[in-house]
């Protein structure tokens, strides 16, 4: 059963909406000024019909990250399938293309990270 989600974490979150973006609570720590510090892989992914978090918005994120840590994937194409946020969050997709596609190194196998969850498994693209 999944419990309320705290009122806090749900307005840190809308700091993601404003000037400088996603920050700590007390706004004295905003995420994306230390991207370029990570010095872990990154796996980047963007739907084509992604309202939430758009290709446009995950591209200039990927550019705040070391290029030799990142690896970034549009999902969908001009015919069709495409993908929304939702697709590639939760659903069979990102699994799929984590056992097909190489990333970056160090990094473990993604798929030995994500869940093995039959639900997701039977996702369709729309």
């Amino acid at each position: 059963m999944i419990g309320t989600i705290p009122a806090k974490l749900i307005l840190q979150l809308t700091t993601a909406f404003k000037e400088g973006g996603l920050c700590n609570r007390d706004c004295t720590f905003f995420y994306r000024d230390h991207l370029n510090k990570t010095n872990v892989p990154v796996l980047a992914i963007a739907g084509d019909l992604d309202l939430i978090c758009p290709p446009e918005a995950v591209e200039e994120t990927v550019k705040l990250i070391p290029e030799h840590l990142v690896t970034y994937k549009v999902f969908g194409k001009p015919g069709g399938p495409h993908y929304a946020h939702y697709d590639l969050v939760g659903g069979r997709l990102v699994l799929e293309w984590s056992l097909s596609t190489p990333i970056k190194r160090p990094s473990p196998d993604l798929a030995s990270v994500l869940p093995r969850q039959p639900e997701l498994m039977r996702m369709s693209p729309h």
